[in-house]
């Protein structure tokens, strides 16, 4: 830190000071008065001149043997310094304290000079100092002090006991209703409806089947012409039996009838292929036309050779089974997507997975149609309950509590209660799901902390464990974490040791 060292003539003035401080540009200003001789001795002067210094950013030193300016600089805070040694070696504001402090500059004799204040310098720092055996105490009581700190307080220790416990198991069946309102029975759990709107495919070969037509039936008919005169009957006439519907038969050949005559082996075939075609004898006595007021028609012999063969279609119990299997598919994927959008508080209950309403459905080829597998689509909306898991398990801790746990034990903080859901079933016509649980969970005895501590400050390891296993049956050994590690006995003051339970 640069200091600039002014050395006072008689003829110095607060001009000529100003100039030096501006030319010289430091940090710290050092004005040295003349020795034995007074130069600004007012009060006025030294505030001129460290208001000079202070709008410069300087800070204003003297060093300086007159004790009024002395006296004077103690007021204003500006430090006095005995040469300009001392003033480099020294920090300017520690030297002002103890000049400010330590030197009563306003009661000294003004014809001593510095070798005045240098002797009450001393005789300040001489009157305090202490006498030696209150020193001895004082040094005894911190080293007193430094071992109860690493010998008392600082000590800690950690004791963990393993109680022995006893696993407990209960079946429980809790009843959930379709309602997010509160429900207050020990058994009964609220539940929230949801939805979602899926569509699946199936298909499965066919095992039914349905006739088809094959083979054309035929035989020959009798013709009687009832009129006087020839008639021609064309190849390609149809002729019909007496069934209902009817079946259309074909003549074959062109035919003359001969006037009041009966021609015989007229051949005829049916007009589509099949077993329906086949025909009784008699059963053909029909026309078309205008011609069946004039003719007569029967047929003697049966008309026979229709067949008929079968191909693949789906059948009703198809049907039934592909349905099945669409619903199974949707009810998986029901569950999937369900599970995938609740929260990791909620639990879905399968067993209530329910369609309630078939948006769309496609079957192709449909009953009755020829198909060698048979194609499903279905677009159906569905619906199920889920319960909350956070509810679940406080219901289930409450009937625990109320009818497994033994007076003076607790279900353990360590192993949280374990609820398994083993079976489900859900009422349509009550609107209600029967949930069957499996319930797990550990119970160990109370334990008082405040009970065990106070016997354990100051103790071997071994001796609190035996104490330990006194008052409590353990799972194990108790075990011991001290600080710092390897401690030969636990802490002397009881607040720093602490019980745990794992």
């Amino acid at each position: 830190m640069k200091t600039l060292v002014i050395q006072l003539d008689r003829l110095e003035d607060t001009g000529s000071i100003r100039d030096k401080v501006t030319w010289g540009k430091s940090t710290r200003v050092l004005l040295a008065w003349p020795v034995n001789y007074s130069v600004f001795n007012r009060k006025v002067d030294l505030v001129a001149i460290k208001r000079i210094c202070t709008s410069q950013g300087s800070r204003l030193g003297i060093v300086c043997d007159d004790p009024d300016v002395i006296a004077e600089a103690g007021e204003l805070q500006i430090p006095v310094f005995n040469s300009v040694n001392q003033a480099m070696r020294k920090g300017w504001d520690r030297r002002w304290h103890q000049k400010s402090k330590g030197i009563d500059f306003l009661h000294m004799d003004p014809e001593g000079g510095i070798e005045e204040i240098r002797k009450r310098s001393g005789l300040f720092q001489e009157s305090h100092n202490l006498p030696y055996y209150l020193r001895l105490a004082l040094l005894m009581a911190g080293v007193a002090a430094v071992f109860i700190t690493l010998v008392v307080i600082l000590p800690s220790a950690t004791i963990r006991i393993f109680p022995l416990g006893q696993s407990t198991e209960m079946n429980v069946q809790f009843l959930v209703r379709g309602t997010e309102t509160a429900t207050t029975g020990p058994d009964t759990l609220s539940g929230r409806w949801v939805e979602v709107t899926l569509e699946a495919n199936a298909e499965r070969q066919t095992t039914g089947s349905i006739p088809v037509a094959d083979g054309k039936a035929s035989g020959s008919v009798s013709i009687t012409n009832l009129t006087s005169n020839e008639i021609f009957i064309p190849s390609g006439t149809i002729i019909l039996n007496s069934s209902i519907p009817p079946v259309r038969y074909l003549i074959l050949k062109d035919t003359e009838l001969e006037p009041k005559t009966v021609t015989n082996e007229i051949f005829v075939e049916a007009v589509y292929g099949g077993e329906s075609g086949n025909a009784e004898a008699g059963s053909i006595n029909r026309i078309e036309g205008e011609l069946g007021f004039q003719l007569e028609l029967t047929n003697a012999e049966p008309i026979t050779g229709g067949t008929d063969r079968k191909i693949p279609a789906p059948s009703q119990e198809d049907l039934i089974a592909l349905k099945d299997d669409v619903r199974s598919l949707l009810i998986i994927e029901a569950e999937k997507k369900l599970s995938a959008e609740l929260s990791d508080e909620e639990v879905l209950l399968p067993a209530t997975i329910e369609a309630i309403n078939l948006v769309q459905e496609t079957l192709q080829p449909e009953v009755g149609q020829a198909g060698s597998s048979v194609h499903i689509s279905r677009k159906v909306e569905f619906s199920a309950l889920v319960i909350n898991r956070k509810d679940l398990i406080q219901k289930a801790e409450a009937i625990i509590s109320a009818n497994m746990v033994l007076p003076g034990w607790k279900i353990s903080d360590n192993e949280p209660i374990d609820v398994k859901i083993t079976s489900q079933e859900y009422d349509n016509l009550s609107n209600m799901a029967k949930v069957n649980t499996l319930i797990k969970c550990k119970t160990v005895p109370i334990i008082r902390m405040d009970e065990i501590r106070p016997g354990m400050a100051g103790k071997r390891m071994d001796e609190a464990a035996e104490l330990i296993a006194a008052r409590i049956i353990v799972e194990r050994a108790t075990e011991f974490e001290t600080w710092p590690i390897r401690l030969p006995v636990l802490p002397l003051l009881e607040s720093r040791i602490k019980v745990a339970i794992p």
